[in-house]
């Protein structure tokens, strides 16, 4: 472990579920970990809120978090042909990120790891150190800085970094009766793939307990999303019908909110003393926009490069290539491959 008078063993900036997932492990293993998060308690996040089978066995969320159980993928076609699609015995769930991500910071915060709200305004390499300042010029320093912090911030240039390749979301959030919802929708997440709403990806339709969240993916550049998105909730042929009763629901003031969504792995995601992890380092599928798994992962392998770079007194980049190495081996091709299918589509 690292001599006392340095204040932490490592610095995440980030409380989504990659941040969250690395202070928790890290914190097990003895690590002292301190994570920095912008935002407040209850903030809302733009994300769909699909947990994937396997993200669910590697966190294993209270069923109080679980807002439905997903049984199957409905697959709607252009000429609004339909395919259904299994998800198995213990399949996919949805979730409000919201009350997900409070729950990650709480497991976190129960292994040790210490919450500080605030954002980050410098960092700088010195003395084999991370120093990371704040808004208000208070400073803490670490051996390892583990950046977690999505897919827009302005920290990449000052870490050296590109940033990731991104198509962008934009999701509504309605209320609905949740007998309407089981009647209507039921344990099924339904993706449309039509060129009238999206021309790069879908639009999805993600059934929570007593709402619903409607969204489309397109590229960053593409005009008139939200526009785009109200057409499809108020005049597609099939959706419209399921949606008429639904009512606007509002997080954060707003009904309509947006984010960017990487769309492949960034070259480098390890140098000296850092690591970026999550959609910070571009891993997300690229046809699905599903990140969440990876996040989760991408943490835990973190959490390891620290212990192997603390065993070895070593926190160079020459050591923290493994991590890049081993998140390559698990997932790699699953993240780049679509996307080059992806490419050859369009």
């Amino acid at each position: 472990m690292l001599a006392k008078e340095l204040s932490y063993d490592a610095i995440v900036v980030g409380g989504g579920p990659a941040g969250t997932n690395f202070a928790y492990h890290a914190a097990m293993d003895g690590f002292s970990v301190l994570l920095i998060e912008s935002r407040s308690p209850g903030d809302y996040k733009c994300c769909a809120g699909g947990l994937s089978s396997k993200a669910r066995r590697l966190v294993n969320p209270p069923s109080s978090i679980v807002e439905r159980e997903i049984e199957v993928f409905l697959m709607v076609s252009p000429q609004n042909e339909r395919s259904q699609i299994d998800c198995g015995v213990r399949g996919w769930a949805t979730v409000y990120r919201t009350k997900f991500d409070g729950w990650m910071m709480r497991r976190a915060q129960s292994a040790g790891t210490e919450l500080l709200k605030g954002r980050v305004r410098r960092i700088r390499f010195e003395n084999d150190l991370v120093e990371t300042e704040l808004d208000g010029g208070r400073k803490y320093r670490s051996q390892l800085l583990v950046g977690a912090f999505g897919a827009s911030s302005k920290l990449f240039s000052q870490l050296a970094y590109e940033r990731p390749e991104c198509v962008m979301g934009v999701q509504a959030e309605f209320l609905m009766e949740e007998e309407e919802i089981t009647r209507l929708i039921g344990n099924r997440l339904e993706f449309y793939f039509d060129p009238n709403y999206t021309k790069s990806g879908y639009v999805w339709i993600f059934p929570k307990k007593d709402g619903v969240s409607v969204g489309l993916v397109d590229e960053v550049r593409s005009k008139r999303k939200m526009e785009r998105l109200w057409r499809f909730i108020r005049s597609h042929p099939i959706a419209s019908q399921k949606l008429r009763k639904a009512k606007s629901r509002l997080f954060n003031g707003r009904s309509v909110h947006s984010a960017l969504i990487p769309s492949r792995p960034l070259n480098r995601t390890f140098g000296d003393h850092c690591l970026l992890i999550g959609d910070a380092a571009g891993l997300v599928n690229p046809i699905t926009c599903e990140g969440i798994y990876f996040a989760l992962k991408s943490g835990e392998i973190a959490s390891e490069a620290l212990k192997r770079a603390d065993q070895r007194s070593d926190f160079s980049s020459a050591t923290f290539s493994w991590y890049e190495e081993k998140w390559k081996r698990l997932f790699f091709k699953e993240l780049l491959l679509p996307s080059i299918q992806r490419l050859k589509i369009l």
